[in-house]
């Protein structure tokens, strides 16, 4: 149906930016959003590499649990010490 409808549209049609090869600034902000996305996923796939994607993301999820365990300590030092004196 929409190969045949002759209103004029743009936010989906491809087809007109692929025939002139450009690959930036076609129209609309959804086809930005995904060269924006392509862009992010070469970089990191081709880039950093998923191996090492993982490995930083476990290193911040470690950091972040350890300092989630410092604030609690912090936090709970004064009322662990007032259970323990009653």
């Amino acid at each position: 149906m929409s190969k045949t409808a002759r209103l004029p549209r743009s936010y989906w049609d491809w087809e007109a930016m692929l025939d002139t090869g450009r690959t930036a600034f076609s129209r609309t902000a959804g086809n930005e959003l995904l060269f924006g996305l392509r862009e992010s996923l070469r970089m990191l796939l081709d880039e950093e590499g998923l191996p090492a994607v993982f490995h930083r993301h476990s290193r911040h999820a470690d950091a972040t649990r350890r300092a989630v365990i410092g604030w609690v300590w912090k936090c709970c030092a004064p009322i662990r010490a007032s259970i323990r004196t009653r």
